[in-house]
């Protein structure tokens, strides 16, 4: 059962499905916790997330910050930085609240699994 697991996935990940599916990883006993992994996170780690969008989330891992604090601090323009909270907020790595974008877990995460 693995092989034909690890098979779907890839070609999931192959197939641009990637964005419609979790990847549920749980033990076999029945008090097992279970963890829910967005492969749409999975693939833009594999693929890498690019120095700015990097940038981006070690920021908010700091604080949370609005789109004009992020664009001064990186010297961008607003509308490159939506784009760019745009992309990293539809992979589950930020979240935004009343303007403000925070990084979420799989956020920190990928700082870490980055350097």
């Amino acid at each position: 059962m693995r092989p034909l697991v690890t098979v779907t996935l890839i070609a999931l990940l192959l197939a641009g499905k990637w964005a419609q599916v979790d990847l549920v990883v749980t033990g076999e006993r029945e008090d097992a916790v279970e963890l829910r992994v967005p492969l749409n996170t999975v693939y833009m780690l594999l693929t890498g997330i690019g120095q700015e969008k990097l940038r981006i989330l070690e920021e908010l891992s700091r604080s949370s910050m609005d789109v004009s604090e992020i664009a001064q601090v990186l010297g961008k323009s607003e509308r490159t930085v939506r784009t760019y909270l745009g992309e990293l907020k539809k992979f589950g790595l930020v979240v935004e609240d009343r303007g403000r974008y925070s990084t979420t877990s799989w956020g920190r995460l990928a700082i870490e699994y980055t350097k």
